[in-house]
């Protein structure tokens, strides 16, 4: 489905006043290295390097009972410290996002030129594919006192990993600290609202809009 930009003067004044921010999810990783991926994939690869294989089979068992965002959450803190306990941590994340290495290069050569204007790479993503894809530097949620600045200056240096980011070479690793936080104070099962004109089409909606219960409002408009 085509669409008109004067449809959407917020976006249309987004990119004449350069506060552009493209937010990418697994997609753009699975696209880079051909491999599909996922977070549930990643929890369940996680699940599989458990050698206390009880205590694995609960975590499956329960992910199957109830697989809610919630849940997942859960389930996946208690996964990172049992992993962090017996060992197998570094492992599986090196697994996870280490190993594959970006192979779509044309898609790689379009991200650098999306990069021309100075717009902004944000990612929930934890790996460094991007980074690996653009040449750009690498900010999570815990450097403010940078991404902050790059924002006022509207100037694009960094992937922003919003979720938080692995990178074993540089020592980098806050996944858990976010997941901690979202399981204390994020609720990821509440009911929220998704405005939108009559008849407008959910073709191709956001991924990440299916983890939520959305109840759709549709304007007069």
């Amino acid at each position: 489905m085509k669409y008109n930009i004067q449809d959407f003067p917020s976006l249309k004044n987004a990119i004449q006043t350069k506060e552009l921010v493209y937010l990418f999810g697994t997609g753009i990783s699975a696209a880079l290295t051909g491999k599909p991926y996922s977070w549930w994939k990643w929890i369940m690869d996680g699940i599989s390097y458990v050698t206390d294989r009880s205590l694995a089979a609960q975590y499956e068992a329960s992910l199957k009972a109830d697989d809610s965002a919630d849940n997942m959450i859960r389930v996946v803190g208690m996964l990172l410290q049992t992993a962090k306990r017996e060992g197998t941590y570094d492992a599986w994340m090196k697994s996870s996002f280490e190993t594959n290495p970006v192979a779509n290069h044309p898609l790689a050569e379009t991200l650098k030129k999306l990069l021309l204007p100075q717009d902004v790479f944000a990612t929930t993503n934890y790996d460094r594919l991007l980074e690996q894809a653009t040449g750009l530097g690498t900010l999570s949620y815990e450097d403010p006192d940078k991404a902050f600045p790059m924002l006022e200056q509207k100037i694009s240096s960094h992937v922003l990993h919003i979720h938080g980011v692995y990178d074993s070479v540089q020592k980098i690793d806050n996944i858990a600290r976010f997941i901690a936080f979202a399981k204390n104070h994020l609720n990821m099962d509440q009911e929220y609202y998704f405005l939108h004109k009559k008849g407008q089409s959910f073709e191709g909606m956001l991924l990440i809009l299916s983890l939520f219960p959305i109840r759709l409002l549709s304007s007069i408009m």
